[in-house]
């Protein structure tokens, strides 16, 4: 399984995004995992000299996770399988 987290950062609570990061990683059954991601850049480096005393800024996160059906497996063996036998 992925999962995949997207966060968007913005300068106000519940504020437009002025910047996002995304970081897919690999689960494995029962296993623990840790997406990380961060801003740096132009637009980070942008954000940060627009101000001239202490600021915050509001970090939201979202997950997806991806998943191969029974299916997609099937579908993807037979493929293999016609690409051996030619």
């Amino acid at each position: 399984m992925l999962v995949k987290m997207t966060v968007a950062f913005s300068g106000t609570k519940n504020g437009a995004a002025f910047a996002h990061c995304t970081d897919t990683v690999v689960v494995t059954t029962g296993g623990t995992v840790t997406p990380a991601c961060g801003l740096h850049g132009p637009v980070w480096s942008g954000w940060v000299s627009s101000h001239t005393s202490n600021f915050f800024t509001w970090a939201d996160a979202h997950f997806e996770t991806m998943v191969n059906s029974a299916s997609d497996i099937v579908t993807l063996q037979n493929e293999l399988n016609q690409q051996q036998s030619a």
